[in-house]
């Protein structure tokens, strides 16, 4: 079974998830800008499968300079993106 990476599952999930339950406008207008602007540059090339604790440190560490709320709301999509692809079998826990 392929696992996708981030930058194919993001858009299905905004779409199956996000929009499917009607999360508000703004919300998932903030998961969108977090993908287009931290998340697809930095973890975008990654299998879900191969995103570790290692890669989300280095997420955290290249967005020190950021405002705290900024970085929750990035660690906060992400997060959830993952979970959902658990919940839908694209991702197996390990």
């Amino acid at each position: 079974k392929e696992v996708p990476t981030l930058a194919v599952f993001s858009p299905r999930f905004i779409e199956g998830h996000c929009k499917a339950n009607r999360h508000k406008p703004s919300g998932i207008d903030s998961k969108e800008s977090a993908y287009r602007n931290y998340l697809g540059p930095m973890l975008g090339d990654k299998r879900l499968d191969v995103i570790s604790n290692e890669e989300i440190a280095r997420l955290k560490s290249r967005m020190a300079e950021k405002q705290p709320a900024t970085t929750n709301n990035v660690l906060s999509a992400l997060n959830m993106a993952l979970k959902v692809a658990v919940e839908w079998g694209v991702l197996e826990v390990l």
